[in-house]
């Protein structure tokens, strides 16, 4: 299993490639992978929906990630609803561990 994150390659923030660069890698990613993990983790991320669009397109299963605490919005739970996603809730975890666990809140795929 590989696993690709966006944020991770781009340095958490501190470097960003040109978006067309960064698009074309995201879409290589996903052509290869096996499924795709769309985790909220307290926010929607624009770049997050277009790669989870890119992923419906592709016919990769998706698995929507949540904390047990956050509720998805309508047009994300959707595709869970209609069966082109599975949802999945993250335990609640101690405060103390739950700011390391969301650095890695844009896991992309699997």
């Amino acid at each position: 299993m590989s696993i690709y994150t966006a944020p991770a390659e781009e340095t958490w923030g501190d470097t960003r490639p040109p978006r067309r660069e960064a698009l074309a890698y995201d879409r290589q990613a996903l052509q290869e992978c096996s499924c795709f993990v769309y985790f909220v983790g307290g926010f929607e991320s624009d770049g997050a929906l277009v790669e989870l669009g890119m992923a419906l397109a592709l016919g990769k299963r998706i698995v929507l990630l949540r904390w047990s605490d956050e509720i998805l919005s309508s047009h994300v739970k959707g595709l869970a609803q209609i069966g082109d996603a599975e949802e999945d809730v993250v335990a609640v975890v101690k405060e103390e561990y739950r700011a390391p666990l969301e650095r890695f809140q844009a896991l992309q795929t699997c």
